[in-house]
């Protein structure tokens, strides 16, 4: 089993609504994700995965939690969960990654919490976020 680092953020734009991706092959909707490379931060690896699999520039980049857990294949996944602020660029999904990209309010937000799979990161993530703007 090995360790894998991975990043997510929950970014809002300015009317307060948070960015979603589909992915292409399991058609999930999610928050961006990455896995962060060997040579780059956590905060190096949102930044270029959102705007990779997006199109869009994130700023205003806040740590909201560390943490461990199992991942499909078994490994141990360490998640760098993130808060950020949509501030540019054009929604563009990367071919072949991507299948679609919405802004959508918190409702909807949480129920993606909610349909995620009991323990799935995904649903972890965005529990995460809520309970961090409760204590803002």
């Amino acid at each position: 089993m090995s360790l894998v680092k991975i990043v997510g953020a929950i970014i809002e734009n300015k009317k307060g609504e948070f960015l979603i991706i589909q992915e292409e092959d399991s058609g999930i909707w999610k928050p961006p994700s990455e896995t962060i490379k060997s040579n780059e931060t956590p905060i190096n690896a949102i930044i270029r995965g959102v705007k990779e699999e997006t199109g869009y520039i994130i700023d205003d980049i806040q740590l909201i939690k560390i943490y461990n857990c199992k991942g499909f294949r078994g490994d141990t996944l360490r998640c760098y969960d993130y808060y950020a602020r949509l501030i540019g660029g054009n929604p563009l999904p990367q071919k072949g990654e991507i299948k679609n990209i919405k802004l959508v309010n918190s409702n909807i937000l949480h129920e993606l919490m909610l349909d995620c799979p009991p323990n799935h990161h995904y649903g972890k993530q965005i529990a995460n976020f809520f309970d961090f703007i409760s204590k803002k």
